[in-house]
């Protein structure tokens, strides 16, 4: 007995064929007809989603017009399955190329491909651009075209060298045991490190090459807040003495450029917050017409004296050395021990000798009382009863 044999009739994305025309099988009812085509889809006012489906329609391009086909029309579960792949590919593209997990919801349509595939190269390549690598467009798009996967294409992506030039800092912080940023953190803390710049007034350093540095080296936004803190408010804008004061203890320091200085991670920031605090200390005694070394400056700041505390501090000593000076002169051996700027800068700021400098300073003054009440008429009015009530 003869064997009907089956028939099937072409399938296109333009049309879907009937179900006589698809399957004549003998013996048995033609099955129902198949669904017609899905309508390309309406514009969505979900942008993620609309890139979603862009990507989508790319891939299918990529992977062959007769995929597509396939994906809408076909029943069989082996069929299925591969358009299923199809679209699980196509968000793991979106994903590797935006950092973002998308998951699909709708399938594309072979009447949209010639759009969406347009308009899916245009937004890869905006993308990369937006990252400061375009190069990476062309890369990227052979390799999809090549049947290459999505996350293998980053891999091979990543091993660019216009790739490492562009996240320098990622070789930093991998070369000490930190992880490597992605693409989207790494460009959203370059933002963050130009805006800070931006409000110090030095934007003139926010480039890649000072973003490397500052990422490879871990620095977080807030300690770069700290250091231009450090070097634009407390040095570079603060009294002339400060910057001057600082280059005379420091002389390795660049006062020509501060910032740039204090921007280096090969010093850390509590260092630099000593140095600088060391150098108030100083300053605020040079602004009374005193001197300290930066040892003595340094154990004055390590009590942690701030900038107005030394200023006031260093007027009262600057007012009373006069006086101490005058009444040691004036009693000479009957004074208990020299009260000099040493022992006033141990007694204002609370340093080692304290105790010892107040004793001193009431001797004087008890010195003093003792002379001005034993005198009477002319010698009442002498030089001593000027200095009286200083203390």
């Amino acid at each position: 007995m003869a064997t009907k044999k089956k028939t099937k009739s072409t399938v296109t994305s333009a049309k879907p064929t009937n179900t006589s025309d698809r399957l004549v099988d003998a013996g048995k009812a033609p099955k129902p007809a198949a669904p017609a085509a899905p309508a390309a889809p309406k514009a969505s006012t979900n942008p993620a989603q609309d890139y979603l489906n862009t990507l989508m329609g790319m891939k299918s391009d990529l992977t062959a017009e007769k995929a597509v086909d396939k994906t809408i029309a076909t029943e069989s579960a082996a069929d299925k399955t591969a358009a299923q792949q199809t679209i699980t590919d196509v968000a793991k593209i979106t994903t590797a190329a935006t950092g973002t997990q998308f998951t699909p919801t709708v399938t594309p349509t072979s009447s949209t491909l010639d759009a969406t595939s347009k308009d899916a190269y245009a937004l890869m390549e905006a993308q990369f651009s937006q990252w400061g690598i375009p190069e990476a467009y062309t890369f990227f798009q052979n390799q999809l075209a090549n049947n290459v996967g999505p996350n293998e294409a980053m891999v091979l992506l990543r091993q660019q060298d216009f790739y490492k030039q562009r996240f320098a800092g990622n070789i930093g912080r991998t070369a000490s045991g930190k992880n490597a940023l992605s693409e989207s953190e790494y460009v959203a803390l370059e933002n963050q490190y130009s805006n800070l710049m931006t409000q110090y007034g030095v934007s003139n350093l926010a480039n890649r090459s000072q973003f490397a540095t500052l990422i490879g080296n871990d620095i977080a936004p807030t300690e770069l807040n700290s250091r231009l803190d450090l070097a634009v408010s407390q040095v570079q804008q603060a009294d002339p003495m400060v910057m001057q004061t600082l280059k005379q203890y420091y002389p390795n320091i660049n006062t020509g450029d501060i910032v740039s200085y204090f921007l280096s991670p090969t010093e850390a920031l509590p260092a630099l917050q000593r140095k600088v605090q060391t150098a108030d200390i100083g300053a605020a005694a040079a602004q009374q017409g005193l001197t300290t070394s930066l040892a003595r400056a340094g154990e004055i700041a390590a009590n942690n004296i701030s900038y107005d505390q030394a200023r006031s501090g260093y007027t009262q000593i600057a007012q009373e050395l006069p006086v101490t000076n005058k009444l040691q002169d004036i009693y000479g051996v009957q004074s208990p021990g020299n009260f000099n700027q040493v022992a006033a800068e141990a007694e204002q700021f609370n340093l080692s000798g304290a105790a010892s400098a107040a004793r001193k300073r009431e001797q004087l003054k008890q010195l003093e009382e003792a002379q001005f009440n034993g005198r009477s008429g002319a010698t009442g009015t002498s030089l001593d009863r000027g200095l009286q009530g200083k203390f």
